[in-house]
């Protein structure tokens, strides 16, 4: 972990659970970014369709330039970034020191 990391974590007391995976993170991260851009660009679309899509036709289309770069970036990354072993963090659902936890 990360010292930043490490100092974000302790000064907001948040219980973490980190777990060691392996794999390409890059690659994974624009991946997500392009499945969710998918769903942020195609959902106004289809509001715009019904209202007439003539005026909100470049709001479109810029919603939609970023995600071939987001297919590429993840291709790339994919193809050329080497599996590593990084950390991933998870909340402690389980600890019942959490504000928004049951108790």
């Amino acid at each position: 972990m990360k010292d930043i990391e490490k100092e974000i974590i302790r000064g907001f007391e948040i219980p973490v659970v980190s777990y060691k995976k392996f794999g390409r993170p890059k690659a994974r991260f624009f991946g997500y970014l392009s499945v969710a851009w998918i769903l942020l660009s195609f959902v106004p679309f289809f509001v715009m369709c019904s209202s007439g899509i003539d005026k909100d036709l470049f709001v479109f289309v810029f919603l939609v330039i970023p995600l071939p770069i987001f297919i590429a970036l993840t291709i790339y990354f994919g193809l050329t970034e080497k599996p590593r072993e990084f950390e991933e963090h998870h909340i402690n659902q389980n600890d019942g020191k959490l504000f928004f936890s049951k108790k």
